[in-house]
């Protein structure tokens, strides 16, 4: 399980540790005798702990070197001083970038999430922020592909959503020969501005989105489609619930029960509220959070789109 470090001096501790390789490891068999193995070991060079026994297909790229390639491009574009995210307040978290990252118990995994304040209106008619959020996450462990996400995430209450197009995500296996310091070096600066380029269009999906009133039939229909799991076998307080009681009694859309009319941009809001509040923040699942959104952010591309093209709301849930 991932948790946020809160503490910026245990980066050193729990990401940036020294990491060794080793080749032709000893290997004591059930009966007690001993061979050799020709896999590679990972391992932490503090505690010595094991993370991974790989062939030479398998490609290290520590966590230091994979950030540290994620900040020299974001640097490229101004930004280049991200506060700790633990340490400021929520108003100041919209205006000054910043970054978190998450690591699981022996630092084998981890996710950083940096944080740009561009204050994009997305609101019709009224004022509703958002800013970039670039999403990342690599492994030495072989558990997870090195991979980043273009998203956003809106002030009012500072969920987060992960981009609509394909342009603006990347994930690549870690393979590509022998371990070595120069693994996949151009990887990253390559993906770099496919990111970047379509994330204009996203802001147009939320400005459509917001434009497209639903009614209550309507909102029902579209929650017990969500690909969130089977409503008819969900226990009780399951995801439907939570999304549809943040629908109506919203920790930060205050004023949503009392409205005459709600919009797509609604729904989407208190599904993105409840992954990122109830199951990421409250239950502390991490890469659940992250499952769901990738589920949920096709199926409201999809509807917009369709609504936006007049297509009967039961055929676009059929």
């Amino acid at each position: 399980m991932l948790k946020l470090i809160r503490n910026e001096s245990d980066l050193d501790n729990k990401v940036f540790f020294p990491v060794g390789i080793e080749t032709g490891s000893t290997i004591i068999r059930r009966d007690g005798s001993q061979t050799t193995s020709g896999l590679f070991e990972v391992y932490n060079k503090i505690n010595n702990k094991t993370f991974y026994w790989g062939s030479d297909r398998y490609g290290l790229l520590k966590h230091e070197d994979f950030l540290g390639k994620i900040e020299r491009n974001l640097a490229k574009r101004g930004y280049d001083d991200f506060a700790w995210g633990p340490d400021i307040t929520k108003e100041e978290k919209n205006e000054i970038p910043h970054r978190e990252i998450f690591t699981d118990v022996d630092g084998g995994q981890i996710r950083a999430r940096y944080f740009i304040p561009t204050k994009e209106n997305v609101g019709n008619g009224r004022k509703d922020e958002i800013g970039i959020c670039l999403d990342t996450a690599n492994s030495i462990n072989g558990k997870k592909n090195e991979s980043m996400q273009m998203g956003a995430y809106r002030f009012v209450c500072s969920n987060g959503m992960i981009g609509f197009n394909n342009s603006v995500s990347f994930s690549k296996k870690h393979t590509g020969g022998n371990f070595g310091e120069d693994f996949d070096n151009l990887i990253i600066d390559q993906q770099f501005d496919a990111l970047w380029e379509d994330y204009g269009k996203d802001l147009e999906i939320y400005r459509n989105m917001d434009s497209q009133v639903i009614t209550k039939a309507q909102l029902e229909s579209i929650i017990k489609s969500l690909p969130v799991g089977n409503p008819e076998k969900q226990r009780k307080n399951n995801h439907f619930d939570g999304i549809r009681d943040r629908f109506w009694v919203s920790e930060f859309d205050t004023d949503r029960r009392d409205r005459s009319e709600h919009t797509l941009w609604d729904l989407y809001n208190a599904t993105t509220e409840h992954i990122t509040h109830t199951v990421e923040q409250e239950n502390g699942k991490i890469d659940l959070a992250h499952r769901l959104q990738q589920k949920v952010t096709p199926f409201f591309k999809d509807l917009s789109n369709g609504l936006r093209e007049q297509k009967p709301l039961a055929e676009l849930l059929a």
